[in-house]
Protein backbone atom coordinates (compact mmCIF):
# COMPACT_ATOMS: atom_id res chain seq x y z
CA UNK A 1 0.00 0.00 0.00
CA UNK A 2 3.01 2.32 -0.03
CA UNK A 3 3.41 2.89 4.00
CA UNK A 4 5.44 2.19 6.58
CA UNK A 5 4.18 -1.29 8.01
CA UNK A 6 4.08 0.63 11.23
CA UNK A 7 1.30 2.76 10.04
CA UNK A 8 -0.30 -0.01 8.19
CA UNK A 9 -3.70 -1.69 9.62
CA UNK A 10 -3.99 -5.17 8.97
CA UNK A 11 -7.91 -6.34 9.49
CA UNK A 12 -9.44 -9.92 9.83
CA UNK A 13 -11.19 -12.13 11.48
CA UNK A 14 -8.72 -15.05 12.46
CA UNK A 15 -6.84 -14.22 15.84
CA UNK A 16 -4.25 -16.60 14.93
CA UNK A 17 -3.41 -16.24 11.45
CA UNK A 18 -4.83 -12.89 10.27
CA UNK A 19 -3.79 -10.67 13.66
CA UNK A 20 -0.66 -13.36 14.05
CA UNK A 21 0.58 -12.43 10.68
CA UNK A 22 0.05 -8.67 11.47
CA UNK A 23 1.92 -8.41 15.18
CA UNK A 24 4.57 -10.58 13.11
CA UNK A 25 5.08 -8.16 10.87
CA UNK A 26 4.82 -5.13 13.36
CA UNK A 27 1.45 -3.57 11.90
CA UNK A 28 -1.31 -2.48 14.11
CA UNK A 29 -4.34 -4.97 13.93
CA UNK A 30 -8.40 -4.73 13.81
CA UNK A 31 -9.80 -8.72 14.85
CA UNK A 32 -13.53 -8.55 13.30
CA UNK A 33 -15.25 -10.88 15.49
CA UNK A 34 -17.74 -11.86 12.97
CA UNK A 35 -16.54 -14.72 11.42
CA UNK A 36 -13.39 -17.22 12.72
CA UNK A 37 -12.88 -16.14 16.18
CA UNK A 38 -14.93 -16.10 19.02
CA UNK A 39 -15.00 -13.55 22.26
CA UNK A 40 -13.99 -16.70 24.44
CA UNK A 41 -10.95 -17.31 22.16
CA UNK A 42 -9.73 -13.42 22.20
CA UNK A 43 -10.62 -13.76 25.68
CA UNK A 44 -8.25 -16.85 26.78
CA UNK A 45 -5.74 -15.49 23.85
CA UNK A 46 -2.45 -14.44 25.76
CA UNK A 47 -1.53 -10.77 25.60
CA UNK A 48 0.98 -10.79 23.06
CA UNK A 49 -1.02 -12.40 20.53
CA UNK A 50 -3.68 -9.67 21.09
CA UNK A 51 -5.00 -6.99 18.23
CA UNK A 52 -4.76 -3.51 18.88
CA UNK A 53 -8.11 -3.36 18.45
CA UNK A 54 -11.56 -5.55 18.67
CA UNK A 55 -14.91 -5.02 16.67
CA UNK A 56 -17.85 -6.51 16.61
CA UNK A 57 -19.19 -5.29 13.31
CA UNK A 58 -18.90 -2.45 10.55
CA UNK A 59 -19.59 1.00 12.79
CA UNK A 60 -17.18 -0.30 15.66
CA UNK A 61 -14.27 -1.00 12.52
CA UNK A 62 -14.91 2.29 11.49
CA UNK A 63 -14.52 3.84 15.51
CA UNK A 64 -11.59 1.33 15.63
CA UNK A 65 -9.99 2.71 12.29
CA UNK A 66 -10.58 6.13 13.80
CA UNK A 67 -8.87 5.95 16.59
CA UNK A 68 -5.69 4.07 14.61
CA UNK A 69 -5.55 7.18 12.62
CA UNK A 70 -4.93 9.22 15.41
CA UNK A 71 -2.05 7.72 17.06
Amino acid sequence: AGVPVQEAVVIGDNLKTDIGAAIRLGSRSVLMLTGVTSQAELDAAPDSARPTRVAHDATELESALDDLANL
